[in-house]
């Protein structure tokens, strides 16, 4: 809900909203689960700041940091 927020926010300013520092892994046969969160909670920010006029920025990660997302 915070990041909801964030995005409301970025829309007033006429900024994009980041998502940054994203850490974490998933959790041994949880997989599955934890990624559909995470790509519904990513789309529903994505939503809310294009609703907003804004947009969302992920940041780039390494495998190393998470494994929610990465870039190669």
């Amino acid at each position: 809900f915070r990041l909801l927020g964030a995005a409301r926010l970025a829309g007033e300013l006429g900024v994009p909203v980041s998502l940054g520092q994203t850490r974490g892994t998933f959790l041994p046969g949880l997989e599955d689960m934890q990624r559909l969160w995470a790509e519904r909670a990513v789309a529903q920010l994505a939503e809310e700041a294009a609703a907003r006029g804004s947009r969302l920025l992920l940041e780039p990660q390494s495998r190393a940091n998470t494994s929610l997302w990465h870039t190669p």
